[in-house]
């Protein structure tokens, strides 16, 4: 009968392997849970400037997604937010009137939190109602955020009715 060399891995040499593995993965999770905040922040806040620009641009372009009623005038689109609500509403101004034209739900995650809390309007008037522009005292920053993340995306609207947003990690 031959002796053969004992071959394969002792145990204090899996285990050690075992604890090299362990810790790579939870950097990974770690990692891609830091990333998956960043893209939450991200398209709320992308989603909220692409609505209010949708506004700006059909408003200056006097698209009419529906014609209004009666003699009433089209004049712009209003974007309204509700307080502790993500849920931004595009309605259509028709005189002294407003109708609801689209609704879009800014985010479903639950822990994403916007500044300031309150209720939210913005008005975009069709060039001919210029004169009437809501955004002439000062600039308005709408902010999203993860609570225990640093991740926000602030949304800007200049004096002129301009959006622009922008990604940081401070």
């Amino acid at each position: 009968m031959k002796n053969f060399p004992a071959q394969g891995f002792t145990l204090i040499e899996l285990l050690v392997i075992a604890a090299v593995v362990g810790m790579l993965v939870s950097g990974a999770a770690v990692a891609y849970f830091k990333f998956q905040n960043k893209v939450d922040v991200v398209a709320t806040g992308q989603r909220f400037e692409s609505i209010l620009k949708k506004a700006d641009g059909m408003a200056r372009n006097r698209v009419k997604i529906e014609p209004c009623s009666g003699t009433d005038e089209f004049k712009g689109y209003q974007v309204t937010v509700a307080a502790g609500s993500m849920d931004a509403k595009l309605k259509k101004m028709c005189g002294g009137s407003f109708v609801e034209v689209e609704s879009v739900l800014l985010n479903e995650n639950t822990s994403v939190v916007r500044s300031p809390d309150t209720d939210l309007e913005f008005t975009y008037y069709t060039l001919q109602l210029q004169s009437q522009n809501p955004f002439e005292k000062s600039d308005n920053t709408v902010v999203f955020s993860l609570s225990g993340d640093t991740s926000i995306y602030t949304v800007t609207i200049n004096n002129l009715g301009i959006v622009s947003g922008e990604f940081s990690r401070p």
